[in-house]
C-alpha cells in the first residue's frame, strides 16, 4: 500500500483545526487530492454547480470553510466521485450544536443525476426522501450522521485533525481528536476500508465507518468498531438477489471460555517489546439480534487500514517505529518518522 499523508491543504496529516467546518473542508480537499472529483455541490445559499455523468471535472462551489458565499452553511452539500467509481455524498444539517453532517455511500454503477435536484437549488431539502433521491438514488439505507463533535481546546491544546489515503486502493482514514481525553475526546472519525481476502464475486468490497454517530466521545474505539448499531456498515451480497446493506462489525478474538485476548489482551511482543498489530476481521452474524436477522449474514473480509492493538497504548501515541498511531485499542497508518504535533 502507498499511503499519502496530506489533507490537500498542507503536506501533512498533522494539523490543528478550530471547527467541524474546517475539518470537513480539509477532508473534501483531501478527497480531491487523491483524485476524487466533486461531481456536484451547493453552498446552502445561492451558489451551486451540477455536474454531468460521468463526472470528469470538478463542480465545486465550496472554496472555504467560513460561512457566507461559497462557504460552509446550513444545508450545504457536495458529492465526490472517488477514483474507483464509488461516490460519497455529504450534507450539513440545518441546526444544532454541534452540527451534524449526513453521509451517503453511492456504489459504483449507480448513476446519480444532479439534474433531478428539486428546482436546481443550492440546498437539498433535509427530508429523507429528497436527500435519498438526489444523493443515493434508490439506496436510501446507506446513510450516516457523522462529524458531530465540535472541536474544542483542553489543557493539552486544541483539536487535532489527522487523515490519510492510499493512492492504490482508495482507502481513507480521518479523525479529529483532543489529546489527553478518553477515546480521542469529542472528536469524529471516518474510515473507508477496502477489505482484503473478500470473495472475488463481491461487487462492493468496502466497509465504511463514520465514527461520532451518537457517541462522539468514542469516535475510534474497539467498542464502536465492534458495535452492530453504531459501528461499520457495508453491503453483503452486492448485486445479488440477497443484497443487504447494514452493520458489518469487527470481531473480537476470544477463547472457548469467552476470555478476550484481542484487542489489548496479549501484551507486547516478547521478542521486540512492541505492539503486534493484529488483523481486524469484518463479518455479519446470522442471528445476533432481531435487527440483524433481516440482513444477509456472512464474512466480509479483513481490514486493510485498521489493526487491533495487542496491548493498550495512549491516544495519539505512535508505535516505536512511528509508522502507526494508536487510538483506543486500534492503530492507523502514520507518516513515518513524523512526531504528533501538540
Amino acid at each position: 500500500m502507498a499511503w499519502v499523508f496530506t489533507d490537500g491543504v498542507d503536506d501533512t496529516i498533522n494539523v490543528r483545526v478550530s471547527s467541524v467546518a474546517e475539518a470537513v473542508f480539509r477532508f473534501k480537499q483531501m478527497l480531491k487530492a487523491m483524485g476524487g472529483i466533486v461531481a456536484a455541490s451547493g453552498d446552502g445559499l445561492s451558489a451551486y454547480s451540477l455536474g454531468a455523468h460521468p463526472y470528469t471535472s470538478h463542480s465545486d462551489v465550496i472554496t472555504g470553510f467560513g460561512t457566507g458565499a461559497n462557504g460552509i452553511n446550513a444545508l450545504c452539500w457536495f458529492v465526490v466521485k472517488l477514483p474507483n467509481g464509488n461516490m460519497l455524498g455529504f450534507q450539513r444539517s440545518t441546526a444544532g450544536t454541534p452540527t451534524n453532517w449526513n453521509l451517503r455511500w453511492i456504489p459504483r454503477n449507480l448513476d446519480i443525476s444532479p439534474q433531478t435536484l428539486s428546482g436546481g437549488s443550492s440546498t437539498v431539502t433535509a427530508t429523507a426522501s429528497v436527500v435519498s433521491q438526489y444523493l443515493c438514488g434508490t439506496t436510501a439505507s446507506t446513510y450516516f450522521s457523522w462529524l458531530s463533535g465540535e472541536p474544542t481546546t483542553n489543557s493539552d491544546g486544541p483539536t487535532r485533525l489527522n487523515m490519510a489515503y492510499d493512492d492504490s486502493t482508495g482507502a481513507i482514514w480521518m479523525m479529529t481528536w483532543i489529546p489527553g481525553s478518553t477515546w480521542g475526546g469529542s472528536g469524529s472519525a471516518f474510515l473507508l476500508d477496502p477489505v482484503l481476502a473478500a470473495a472475488p464475486e463481491d461487487a462492493d468490497p468496502w466497509v465504511i465507518y463514520a465514527g461520532g454517530y451518537n457517541s462522539t466521545w468514542k469516535c475510534f474505539s474497539d467498542y464502536l468498531i465492534t458495535d452492530s448499531a453504531y459501528g461499520p456498515q457495508g453491503y453483503l451480497g452486492r448485486g445479488m438477489s440477497n443484497e443487504k446493506w447494514g452493520a458489518i462489525q469487527a470481531l473480537y478474538y476470544r477463547n472457548r471460555a469467552g476470555s478476550m485476548y484481542v484487542p489489548s489482551g496479549l501484551g507486547s511482543n516478547p521478542h521486540t517489546g512492541e505492539d503486534d498489530g493484529l488483523p481486524v476481521i469484518y463479518a455479519r452474524p446470522a442471528q445476533s439480534s432481531a435487527a440483524l436477522n433481516i440482513l444477509t449474514p456472512g464474512y466480509k473480509g479483513v481490514s486493510s487500514v485498521v489493526r487491533f492493538q495487542s496491548y493498550q497504548m495512549g491516544n495519539g501515541q505512535l508505535l516505536a517505529n512511528k509508522t502507526r498511531i494508536a487510538f483506543g485499542y486500534l492503530t492507523f497508518p502514520w507518516k513515518s518518522g513524523e512526531e504528533v504535533v501538540l
